[in-house]
């Protein structure tokens, strides 16, 4: 028997009225694959949580300049070496 036939005659009921015991367990299948979907998710979507959360700790704690920064920085270094503005701080 394939899947659905099995489904399928699980799902009849009795005489009763009440449903055979097999279409619980097709159920509780069904709830078991989106449980465990939903852990999966949760746990793919800490990890991307916690790759963004250690980088933001290193450049806190590196204080890495980004290319608006390095660009600025360079320009400055530039005017200090060519003398048209003096380094803060410098006397004489």
């Amino acid at each position: 028997m394939r899947f659905w036939e099995l489904h399928n005659a699980a799902g009849a009921a009795d005489a009763s009225g009440r449903q055979p015991f097999g279409r619980q367990l097709v159920f509780d299948q069904r709830v078991t694959d989106v449980v465990a979907g939903l852990m999966v998710a949760a746990m793919i979507g800490y990890f991307f949580f916690e790759i963004d959360r250690r980088q933001r700790k290193l450049k806190e704690m590196i204080d890495v300049l980004d290319e608006r920064d390095i660009l600025f920085t360079n320009r400055l270094e530039e005017l200090v070496h060519n003398g048209v503005v003096r380094p803060y701080g410098v006397t004489g």
